[in-house]
């Protein structure tokens, strides 16, 4: 009777952690998705962007460090400011959340999470 109770605490320890994980990486995800969006559209709005985006697909951020180069090259000289505040610094900032969501996959308890809730790696092209 004695070992129900410890075997409770733990279950509902272990559940709890996984809860948290896959919150935690879906909540980067989001995030990644949201800053992707806040990127094209200000390209877009720069007239930076040559193509129609989908935004309901992570298909493009698989392209958006070629987006964002591409844009870099053709940026006129007086828009220089407008670029940096509403596309360079949420680039910056993607590529941070990126970073954190791919080194949280990466290490050993949240590789077990990851991988029983299906998250994968993401990396920008």
């Amino acid at each position: 009777m004695g070992f129900i109770p410890i075997i409770a605490t733990l279950s509902a320890a272990i559940i709890l952690f996984f809860l948290t994980v896959n919150i935690s990486l879906n909540s980067k995800k989001e995030k990644i998705i949201n800053l992707q969006k806040e990127i094209l559209e200000a390209l877009k709005k720069l007239g930076l962007l040559e193509s129609e985006f989908d935004e309901n697909q992570m298909s493009q951020l698989l392209q958006l460090r070629t987006i964002f180069n591409n844009a870099k090259v053709k940026l006129e000289k007086e828009k220089t400011d407008e670029f940096v505040h509403s596309v360079q610094n949420p680039y910056r900032s993607l590529k941070l959340v990126l970073l954190q969501y791919n080194n949280t996959i990466s290490k050993k308890p949240y590789s077990f999470v990851a991988k029983l809730m299906g998250h994968q790696e993401i990396k920008l092209r």
